[in-house]
């Protein structure tokens, strides 16, 4: 029968995995928005719809809402993997066993807190690309006060994320 701390260490590694899916996962949805926002007057002259797995095929501005709501759940779903983390290292016994588990590769472990932070604001960052995109082709702008909340609202779970990350995770001793 597995100890507790084997079950623990079993359950760091998942949510480390965790962490590094959902940061992954953001980022992607962010460069997606990118493309999206250079292709979309095309598709929509041309009525294109585009293929999206799980939905099927749907108009551009429904494909944006999509990868907007995935780049938005992501980034709080990686900050409930970072207080996985954080609680399960805490509850392991062996401060020998955590820093073990801590080797394992993830975006999280990372030894340099610049690429760490890096990682987590990518999301915001390519987010920021897209919209400058979309204002530069003569999108009708909201106030500035209004766009900036909205990039700030936005990018918040990603904000949050890259000032947990700034210092590693700890172990207990």
């Amino acid at each position: 029968m597995p100890s507790a701390d084997d079950i623990l260490a079993n359950n760091l590694g998942d949510a480390l995995g965790q962490a590094q899916k959902f940061v992954f996962s953001g980022i992607v949805s962010a460069a997606l928005l990118v493309l999206l926002s250079f292709d979309s007057p095309e598709l929509i002259s041309l009525k294109q719809k585009i293929k999206v797995e799980r939905f099927g095929e749907v108009a551009p501005g429904m494909a944006a809402i999509i990868l907007w709501l995935t780049y938005l759940i992501s980034g709080f779903l990686a900050n409930a993997a970072i207080t996985r983390i954080t609680d399960i290292t805490s509850r392991i016994n062996s401060d020998e066993m955590t820093k073990a588990m801590l080797t394992r590769f993830s975006i999280v472990t990372l030894e340099s807190a610049t690429l760490r932070v890096s990682a987590a604001l990518l999301a915001p960052v390519l987010l920021l690309i897209s919209y400058t995109v979309e204002q530069a082709r003569g999108a009708i702008p909201p106030t500035v006060i209004i766009a900036a909340l909205g990039i700030l609202a936005i990018s918040a779970p990603y904000v949050v994320l890259a000032f947990r990350l700034v210092k590693p995770l700890k172990v207990r001793g």
